[in-house]
């Protein structure tokens, strides 16, 4: 399963949530998620891929996460993917300014979309890792950011 069809799977579900517009992007690193905020505005959506390791779940795999089966190498391989999801936080210093509030409502959405999702890694849903916030260079923006995975068969050659 190719890294960018499931990059590309969470951009299309994240998309079509309430809130977001045209601001769901694909990012390599935070430097690039804060330039395209500072453009588009806010609230805004990351996507990014993370690693990706051998999984848990294989059987009888060799120190380097691999099994052999007959002729070909097959593995469990879990990929991993950040969701960033940047809100402006214009608190006046008297209260709460609702910023916190919508960025926990857009991560709850993402989750409740996510959650269990099946779409092209074929019976292999997605799994919430965990979310936090995240530190940025720029003033009066909040960051938030949730990790996903997923589990694919990676079937090699002879090795």
């Amino acid at each position: 399963m190719k890294t960018s069809l499931l990059e590309q799977e969470l951009i299309d579900v994240v998309s079509a949530l309430d809130g977001f517009d045209d601001r769901v992007f694909s990012v390599y690193n935070m430097d690039e998620l804060e330039e395209k905020a500072s453009i588009s505005g806010f609230p805004i959506v990351a996507i990014g891929f993370e690693r990706a390791v051998p999984s848990p779940g294989n059987q009888g795999v060799t120190a380097e996460g691999r099994t052999k089966t007959g002729s070909d190498d097959r593995m469990l391989v879990n990929k991993r993917f950040t969701i960033v999801v940047g809100v402006d936080y214009n608190w006046n210093g008297e209260g709460e300014s609702g910023s916190r509030a919508v960025a926990t409502d857009l991560l709850d959405d993402i989750r409740r979309a996510l959650l269990g999702y099946v779409g092209v890694n074929k019976g292999r849903p997605w799994r919430f890792v965990g979310e936090g916030p995240t530190d940025t260079a720029l003033a009066s923006v909040i960051f938030y950011a949730q990790t996903w995975e997923t589990t694919t068969l990676i079937t090699g050659g002879n090795a």
